[in-house]
């Protein structure tokens, strides 16, 4: 997940050392996680857009059926529903597990 966060927020560049680096990242993962609307996505392209709606939706769904436990086994478990729900576009496990970091 924290590459995702990246692409959304980069880093300050005045943002050197990776404790600050970590701290900023948790903050914007604190906003968004709380946050009840897609508003403060709207400053980006369309694509990146659709891109980080579509990730959030899947892991919000992976958690929801994992009970937040990215294990290989639970994963592959839940992979018919999350096929049957995401259907083409359904991404491959080390895909949501990559994310979800």
């Amino acid at each position: 997940m924290a590459n995702v966060f990246e692409q959304l927020f980069p880093v300050p560049a005045n943002v050197t050392h990776d404790v600050l680096k970590e701290a900023f990242l948790a903050e914007v993962k604190q906003d968004l996680d709380e946050s009840e609307s897609y508003e403060h996505l709207d400053a980006l392209p369309e694509r990146e857009r659709a891109q980080a709606v579509f990730r959030w939706r899947v892991l919000s769904k992976v958690t929801e059926l994992c009970n937040g436990v990215f294990s290989e086994q639970r994963l592959n478990a839940i992979l018919p529903e999350l096929k049957s729900e995401f259907a083409a576009q359904t991404p491959s496990i080390s895909a949501i597990r990559r994310w979800a970091k």
